[in-house]
């Protein structure tokens, strides 16, 4: 009479694990077949498997010696080699009381010799096993042993492999759907939302400045602050599609001759006069002077536009933010200062992510693309942006740009990893 082994204490939790290989009755594969080819000839054994046990089987992904595919539970040895922490050994099934009467003892493939090193994750769940069989008596040396340890946990490696390979192709697949469906809303955004808006903000600037017809103050204000969210809506718009054109590599550089200084001076007066910024007031330090890149002018403008933009938004009023320039050996040195709440350290390595935002309750706006955007953009030029600790307070922001033309290997966007 055959003695079925016991079910192991964790059998609904092993079954669960097996199934999330996703690799019962699939087709062969190289990286299981050469194991078991390895171990047949290693052993001189004329069966080799790579066997998985679930609820009423031994499934065999990888087969040396043997025309089945499998065969029921109740027979299998590899059923009991499961339950063990170390490899399950028989050296002569014939002399064995819980295998002389199992019929692949008394019948085909008439096992005499078995030994199974158990395939377990690293929780300890035993999914099948690396076993080799053989039609007469054996005896492994403890060399043996480990030699057939070694080929189990290679065997092992390899189901962890084709899992890992597997998730990793869905996710990329899901990223590719994902993308798209970013591409094609992105692009309805530009389309049904960019020029409505465009006209709305027009409208709303010639009510708002009494052009139409003369408004009490009162209803003034109502349309000075539709004409501020709407304004807010259209550059969240353009920073959207300034991201989606950076990440599909659609970004143009139009490179030339310009002096940075100039650019900071025009920056700092652009913020100092937007009313719709806070009273903190944006300076260039008295040490600068004239420093000529070779660089897309509107590209590093909007870079430097969106820090000193962003330092104002952390700091309090009447604070100043500081533009510092200097010349590196062959580069310019670029500084936003600002005495505002400052960035922690583990804030530091994820304010460039997109939409990241530090301030989570909502009181500062901003959809979290500025300092994502102004990265890429530095990058695409071959430069290089970090993040430091101001003294007394605040933070620093320094990026650095090339004087001068790249190569055209640097001049490409940079990933989006």
């Amino acid at each position: 009479m055959t003695v079925p082994a016991a079910l192991p204490e964790n059998e609904s939790e092993r079954l669960a694990r097996l199934r999330a290989y996703d690799i019962l009755d699939t087709s062969p594969e190289e990286a299981f077949d050469r194991i078991t080819r390895v171990a047949a000839h290693l052993f001189g054994t004329p069966i080799a498997l790579v066997s998985l046990v679930d609820e009423n089987r031994q499934w065999f992904k990888s087969r040396q010696g043997l025309d089945a595919t499998e065969t029921p539970r109740d027979v299998a040895f590899c059923a009991h080699a499961i339950l063990e922490d170390e490899l399950f050994v028989v050296p002569n099934a014939t002399l064995d009381d819980r295998f002389k009467n199992n019929p692949l003892v008394t019948g085909g493939p008439e096992i005499q010799f078995y030994a199974g090193a158990p395939l377990r994750t690293k929780d300890g769940l035993g999914l099948g096993t690396l076993c080799i069989i053989d039609t007469k008596p054996h005896d492994l040396t403890d060399l043996q042993l480990e030699q057939l340890q070694d080929l189990a946990d290679l065997a092992m490696d390899a189901l962890s492999l084709r899992r890992a390979g597997r998730h990793a192709i869905e996710e990329a697949h899901q990223t590719a759907k994902l993308g798209s469906l970013q591409d094609s809303f992105i692009d309805s955004i530009n389309h049904e939302l960019r020029t409505p808006l465009t006209s709305l903000a027009g409208a709303l600037g010639l009510l708002r400045n009494g052009v139409v017809a003369d408004l009490d103050e009162e209803t003034q204000s109502v349309f000075e602050v539709a004409d501020r969210n709407t304004h807010t809506l259209m550059k969240l718009i353009v920073d959207l599609l300034d991201m989606s054109n950076i990440e599909k590599g659609e970004l143009v550089l139009n490179f030339e001759s310009f002096d940075l200084l100039e650019l900071a001076n025009t920056v700092a007066d652009e913020a100092n006069s937007d009313k719709k910024m806070k009273t903190a007031r944006v300076s260039i330090d008295d040490t600068a002077v004239s420093q000529v890149v070779y660089a897309d002018p509107m590209l590093i403008g909007k870079a430097v536009s969106a820090l000193v933009k962003n330092a104002l938004r952390f700091s309090p009023n009447d604070t100043p933010v500081t533009l510092h320039l200097r010349a590196g050996i062959e580069s310019v040195i670029v500084e936003v200062a600002d005495l505002g709440i400052g960035i922690s350290l583990q804030d530091r390595s994820r304010v460039f992510k997109k939409f990241f935002k530090l301030d989570e309750s909502g009181n500062i706006n901003g959809a979290g693309l500025g300092l994502s955007i102004a990265k890429r953009l530095i990058e695409a030029h071959g430069g290089e942006i970090g993040i430091q600790a101001n003294t007394p307070r605040g933070t620093r922001v320094i990026f650095e740009i090339p004087r001068t033309l790249m190569t055209q290997d640097q001049q490409s966007a940079p990933s989006t990893s």
